[in-house]
């Protein structure tokens, strides 16, 4: 597959399974008190995590926000159709929902995604206990 990609392909192939786990793990906590810890993401330079082949592997600056745009878009594929507050606990509307508000307030939503009304909804905004992520870089 290396073959056929250009390096900057190849490294969001490779990034994308990782870091779909990592935001659900801890990566999107993280990011979001790093957001109001900073008063905005402005200062983070990347981050760095482990690949699932065992490879560490950075993203940085426009990369970072290209693979946190990708992952949006993907996680559209699971987000209920209707009823969406019988779906406030779901892992995958919950990291929509706050990955979507993290991208737009940093003015890196690239995807034409509009979700707003989702912003408010009951328990939708608050990521819950989750541990925190190995290495964002400021």
């Amino acid at each position: 597959l290396e073959a056929l990609l250009t390096p900057n392909e190849f490294l969001h192939v490779q990034a994308f399974p990782a870091l779909q786990r990592h935001l659900f793990i801890s990566l999107l906590k993280s990011l979001r008190e790093h957001q109001a810890a900073k008063g905005g993401l402005g200062t983070l330079r990347g981050v760095t995590f482990k690949a699932y082949h065992g490879a560490t592997l950075t993203l940085e600056g426009a990369d970072f926000w290209d693979q946190l745009n990708y992952q949006l878009i993907h996680n559209l594929d699971f987000l209920p159709l209707q009823r969406w507050s019988t779906y406030v606990g779901d892992p995958a509307v919950r990291v929509f929902v706050q990955l979507h508000q993290l991208l737009r307030d940093e003015g890196k939503l690239l995807a034409d995604i509009t979700a707003d009304r989702l912003r408010d909804a009951p328990g939708l905004g608050d990521a819950g206990a989750l541990p925190t992520w190995e290495s964002v870089s400021a």
